[in-house]
């Protein structure tokens, strides 16, 4: 695993997860939002979040986190490995209202400079709560095509299963 794309419904973990698997295998973390977002929470255009990212699937080794929908066939096309964080929706909502609190005073570490948290984002809050329905369909679809083509496709359905892939990971990379 060289390439790795983490994905999944926001508040699943992505950051944490991808920071302690880059620690584990020694690969370069980046998070996609801090290459979307500018200060303020001013959106990049298409075209420059794009420049960005093909800066970054050019390299040869990684971990990107994020989800960025339109994004992930491409990801996928440079990617060896795709984890996903499929945890369950109110297991996602309880980590995003921590967050916020955790955060509302500064920005997350995985986030742009000068993005503190939003108290209440009503369209944010909706896009987590129809996440199941509205995009994991077309994702799993992604995964599906990219798994048929030889791609390592690993789903992760709750915190129990990441930290016990985790644990095997590090005792695999450590020679245990």
């Amino acid at each position: 695993m060289q390439r790795i794309i983490v994905i999944g419904i926001p508040g699943a973990g992505k950051s944490t997860f991808a920071r302690t698997l880059g620690e584990q295998l020694d690969l370069p973390v980046f998070h996609l939002d801090r290459y979307f977002w500018n200060p303020g929470w001013k959106a990049s255009s298409r075209e420059v979040f794009n420049e960005k990212l093909t800066q970054l699937l050019e390299q040869d080794r990684w971990i990107l986190d994020g989800n960025y929908r339109r994004t992930i066939p491409l990801r996928l096309q440079y990617a060896d490995t795709a984890i996903h964080l499929d945890l369950p929706r109110r297991t996602a909502m309880r980590r995003v209202f921590k967050r916020i609190v955790m955060y509302r005073d500064g920005g997350r570490p995985d986030m742009a400079d000068d993005c503190p948290e939003r108290w209440f984002d009503r369209d944010f809050l909706r896009y987590i709560w129809r996440f199941h329905r509205d995009v994991l369909p077309e994702m799993a679809d992604y995964l599906r095509e990219f798994g048929d083509q030889g791609g390592n496709v690993i789903r992760l359905n709750s915190d129990r299963e990441a930290h016990r892939w985790l644990a095997a990971m590090r005792r695999e990379t450590s020679g245990g």
